[in-house]
């Protein structure tokens, strides 16, 4: 990805039709990143925090997603994000049933 930096309200998206266990890396990212498992329901179902750049490891979510959302290192914790905490995109009217909790 060759990421070598974010501003506080960036993100990278990936979006999965399907629901899946992701396995994502850091292979050519030159910074942290807190990546946020989002299930189809738009409910964070792991978080995995200030990952370490350059790194083959693999980072998987916890159950299926359709989402992973990336920010930049120490955002997660900077805006007190946890699992069970909902993501919504206005933008794509997503997820439809918006007003319903995780």
């Amino acid at each position: 990805m060759y990421v070598a930096a974010l501003a506080d309200d960036q993100a990278m998206i990936f979006v999965y039709e399907e629901p899946q266990v992701v396995r994502m890396w850091m292979k050519n990212t030159y910074i942290p990143l807190d990546m946020l498992f989002v299930d189809a329901r738009g409910c964070i179902v792991s978080i995995a925090e200030r990952t370490k750049p350059l790194s083959l490891a693999s980072i998987e979510s916890a159950s299926p997603v359709v989402l992973v959302v990336e920010i930049k290192g120490g955002e997660v914790a900077a805006r007190g994000a946890k699992a069970g905490d909902r993501v919504l995109r206005p933008d794509a009217a997503w997820p439809s049933d918006a007003h319903s909790g995780c």
